[in-house]
């Protein structure tokens, strides 16, 4: 390649870069506003309070293991969220979706807590009255199969 062209696509890659490097800086004013903050920094530091607020919501240890099937979208924002470093893992941010989901639906999980405590005193009643019955006889229900 001769000298000139060359240099002719260096000053090409320059003026790209550097169109390059406007754009970039329009996408990126354009979203600060969009946000309602003034720089880079802010954002940042939103940021920055944001992981701390999500980290101190979240027990320190979680001992109980779910496997969960979940839709594609679902995944996605879940692996979003790791991306954005708002959490370590797809574990801490789902185990944080859910529990915000809980605290959302409390009264009606409250109320489905109860009525399962009611079967369960029920259930103990019924095998009071017909007194001990071996555990082989009862079916996964709990409920005798001798009729």
């Amino acid at each position: 390649m001769s000298c000139n062209k060359s240099m002719e696509l260096e000053n090409s890659n320059s003026i790209a870069s550097a169109s390059d490097n406007e754009l970039n800086d329009q996408v990126d004013a354009e979203i600060l506003r969009e946000l309602n903050v003034e720089s880079i920094q802010d954002l940042k530091k939103m940021g920055i309070e944001l992981k701390g607020l999500l980290r101190e919501s979240m027990p320190a240890s979680r001992s109980n293991v779910l496997m969960v099937r979940v839709r594609d979208s679902s995944s996605r924002s879940i692996d979003a969220l790791v991306e954005a470093q708002l959490f370590r893992s797809r574990s801490e941010a789902a185990a944080f979706l859910i529990k915000k989901g809980l605290e959302a639906t409390a009264g009606m999980f409250k109320e489905i807590l109860d009525k399962s405590e009611k079967i369960r005193q029920l259930k103990s009643e019924i095998r009071g009255i017909l007194g001990t019955v071996p555990d082989d006889v009862l079916d996964k229900d709990g409920l005798s199969e001798v009729t």
